[in-house]
């Protein structure tokens, strides 16, 4: 009898800590459930860090963008290129950074395909010129393009970076 007793007692235990156990896990999930959601602590970088545009990337977002603002009418465009683009530099308190954007393009004959100033003739292209580009990144999913001139680089809220050609 003594292991009957013992096994009964074992067994008596063994359901005893199986109803403890699901308790806990019934208060942990009520727990849970019930507590707020917290922002994550670590501290969200600027869009611009995420991600890294490329030179065909951004040079086809400038492109749709100067179709968009009838600055560029494709339908008249033979060949249209964006030959470079550089980095210059960004503006404080925005995520605005500049950008030197050169494109060639060649136009239908005899008519007009691009609005820009400082139209070069060129020999492999019939034009090529060179944007000053300022592009707001604070939506990576809608890009705010603003061209100026050369003077903008003069302004105190400029500031000027390492210069590079991107890629």
């Amino acid at each position: 009898m003594n292991k009957k007793k013992k096994g009964k007692i074992f067994d008596a235990f063994a359901i005893f800590i199986a109803f403890l156990s699901l308790g806990f896990n019934i208060l942990l999930l009520y727990n849970i459930s019930k507590t707020p959601e917290t922002k994550d602590p670590t501290p969200v970088e600027p869009v611009v860090n995420k991600h890294t545009y490329t030179k065909k990337e951004l040079g086809e977002y400038f492109k749709n963008y100067q179709t968009k603002s009838n600055l560029a009418q494709p339908d008249q465009i033979v060949l249209w290129d964006v030959d470079q683009i550089t980095y210059r530099g960004f503006f404080k308190n925005t995520e605005k950074k500049l950008y030197y954007i050169t494109e060639k393009f060649t136009c239908v004959s005899g008519n007009s395909c691009i609005t820009a100033s400082g139209v070069q003739t060129d020999k492999k292209y019939d034009y090529k010129t060179t944007f000053v580009v300022a592009i707001d990144f604070s939506d990576k999913y809608d890009l705010k393009y603003e061209i100026l001139d050369y003077s903008i680089e003069e302004s105190l809220d400029f500031v000027q970076d390492e210069i590079y050609d991107l890629e």
